[in-house]
């Protein structure tokens, strides 16, 4: 199906031109896995295209009509809840109400919100690539472009201009056997390190690496998240050390989340072959706790358990923040705003006097847009509201119940 095809039968529904058949045509198209790109594309144009009135100008009716198809989709099997995600896209849209995130929850006796109860959240703009650079010393540079290279003794930035040497910088760099390489919240950086290693450092992460690797092994160590292509040295293992763990490799695609929002380690292999083993936090081996994991595999390392478990992954949902997303797969309101909180670098503080527990969303959302889209879009579900407090580092977001 030519993705023109797609487009034109969705601006033909929008500008209320579709004949019966060819909007038959367009809601089969929207529950067909090989055409989800594109009509993502066309839901997320729509949504960032809509007015503030249009957000919450949603009838008594219209409301109604949504709340009771998803109430009545089927909840018992796990396996139906992406094709019922799906369908609720399209409902969405076959209302006229688009939207970049489409999200479904098990809360019974919900009403959604009217043009009287929705608010909608001021602009908080998105993360960027941002990050400092620390040496031995504790000297700090600010890096400016996207991406640092380390080879020959110097680094450069990734379009090839030198960042530092050990001319330009007073011998600093010949000085200097580790680099640290921290984000902020609200951002991201890329490193290719002295072995041709690249590194995508994740929000509030630091990566500590040496200026060159030594000559029988390579050992980096990490905090937060990263996602790491090791270039291939039979001869020369490649090791990620965390708070617990250690992750050792020759040459592979892996992903590590060590941000320990369940006091956990979760390490996920895309490609190639890697041993995760659990440590002592004086550095020492808890033997024989050591996994080898191969491909689609992720490993979950934490003080509460005794041995390392290991589980099948959508490796895609692992790695989601490196390919400008966000994954949500039938996930906790209260996970999805650990994450958020990173990115868009604000705080959700929830009201204890309520409960959360069940209150569970799906769906994609690009890393490159305004959290106030996903904040109005998740309140008009009817089961959260939330309220801007402060400024700048200041800034809380209040979570209730509607």
């Amino acid at each position: 199906m030519n993705k023109n095809r797609i487009t034109l039968l969705y601006k033909k529904y929008l500008a209320d031109d579709c004949t019966a058949e060819e909007l038959n045509e367009l809601k089969s198209l929207m529950s067909d896995n090989d055409h989800q790109e594109e009509i993502s594309n066309l839901l997320d144009e729509t949504w960032v295209n809509l007015t503030d009135s249009e957000l919450i100008d949603f009838s008594e009716s219209n409301s109604t009509a949504i709340f009771n198809k998803i109430v009545n989709s089927d909840k018992k099997e796990n396996k139906q809840r992406f094709i019922w995600m799906k369908y609720a896209a399209a409902i969405l849209v076959m209302l006229g109400l688009g939207a970049s995130i489409w999200m479904y929850n098990f809360k019974e006796n919900t009403v959604l919100p009217t043009k009287n109860t929705a608010k909608v959240i001021p602009e908080i703009k998105p993360g960027s690539n941002k990050a400092t650079l620390t040496l031995d010393n504790g000297s700090k540079i600010d890096l400016e472009k996207q991406g640092i290279v380390v080879v020959n003794n110097k680094v450069n930035y990734s379009d090839g201009s030198l960042l530092m040497s050990a001319e330009n910088e007073q011998g600093l760099l010949n000085q200097t056997q580790y680099l640290s390489l921290n984000t902020p919240c609200g951002g991201e950086y890329q490193v290719e390190l002295s072995d041709g290693t690249k590194v995508w450092l994740n929000a509030d992460s630091r990566l500590r690496y040496p200026v060159d690797f030594e000559k029988d092994k390579r050992v980096v160590e990490l905090e937060g998240e990263a996602y790491f292509e090791v270039a291939k040295m039979s001869e020369k293992p490649f090791i990620v050390k965390t708070e617990n763990q250690e992750v050792k490799v020759l040459g592979t695609h892996f992903n590590i989340n060590s941000y320990g929002y369940d006091k956990g380690i979760k390490t996920t292999l895309l490609e190639g072959s890697i041993m995760v083993s659990r440590t002592l936090k004086n550095g020492g081996m808890r033997n024989p706790q050591s996994r080898m994991l191969v491909p689609g595999e992720q490993s979950y390392v934490s003080e509460n358990l005794k041995a390392i478990s290991v589980k099948k992954v959508n490796t895609t949902e692992a790695v989601d923040w490196k390919e400008g997303l966000f994954i949500f797969n039938d996930e906790p309101i209260q996970s999805i705003t650990k994450r958020l909180e990173k990115w868009y670098s604000v705080k959700f503080v929830y009201d204890k006097n309520e409960d959360f527990s069940k209150v569970r969303f799906a769906g994609n959302y690009a890393r490159s847009k305004s959290l106030n889209n996903l904040l109005n879009n998740i309140a008009l579900t009817g089961l959260v509201q939330f309220k801007v407090e402060g400024s700048g580092k200041e800034r809380r977001i209040m979570v209730t119940n509607y």
